[in-house]
């Protein structure tokens, strides 16, 4: 009777060990496929600063490119089950998370006083060209104060962005690799930077202590 039992504890605590590993293997499975060749997207903070947006493409060569307002920057990326890692280099910035079942990204640490406050993945990312088309929403300054806010996209990499009753200011933009940022260049001091959510969804940082949001009309 003894030995019978403890044949059967032995089978069952393979069974309980494979289930284990099964478990552990479709986590890494789902954890690769929300991040390889996909957009991320959160909010981050400079110590002392405003948050602001950032975008996180992981390509397919373990290489990421990030980008934020200040600009594009390119590190490496690996996974140890739901454990996200990504590098931006000797010396530099060094961030770690978990992946979540529902594509987002918990127990963030960085290796400096900048803080990545959170992030999930982009589900709606659009590669339409922006050229021809307008979008309108609002302006939120640090203060709180609002303001309606008009965009206009034109051939050339051009954008027209303008408040009621005021000139609009004509900029220069560059779009990421990915499709989902813009950034401006020129103009006034300003430096307008936008995540592209969707085909008619658009948000960002101006400077970047200010926030807007825009639709495609």
């Amino acid at each position: 009777m003894k030995k019978y039992f403890r044949i059967a504890m032995i089978i069952l605590g393979v069974v309980l060990f494979l289930t284990g590993c099964k478990k552990d293997n479709n986590s890494s499975n789902n954890s690769a496929a929300s991040i390889n060749d996909k957009n991320w997207w959160g909010m981050f903070t400079y110590a002392g600063d405003s948050s602001e947006y950032y975008s996180a493409h992981f390509n397919t060569d373990k290489s990421i490119t990030w980008n934020q307002s200040l600009g594009e920057y390119k590190g490496t990326w690996s996974l140890s089950g739901n454990h996200l890692t990504m590098d931006f280099g000797p010396g530099s910035i060094v961030v770690t998370a978990d992946l979540t079942g529902d594509n987002k990204m918990t127990n963030i640490k960085t290796n400096n006083t900048s803080v990545v406050n959170n992030g999930q993945l982009m589900t709606s990312t659009s590669e339409q060209s922006l050229d021809g088309s307008t979008w309108k929403g609002t302006f939120y300054d640090k203060i709180g104060s609002t303001y309606p806010i008009t965009m206009v996209f034109s051939a050339g990499s051009k954008v027209d962005i303008g408040f009621d009753g005021l000139t609009p200011v004509s900029y220069t933009y560059t779009r990421s690799a990915s499709g989902v940022t813009i950034r401006t260049a020129g103009g006034d001091d300003e430096v307008w930077f936008g995540l592209i959510m969707s085909d008619t969804k658009m948000q960002g940082t101006d400077r970047p202590e200010n926030k807007w949001n825009v639709t495609k009309q």
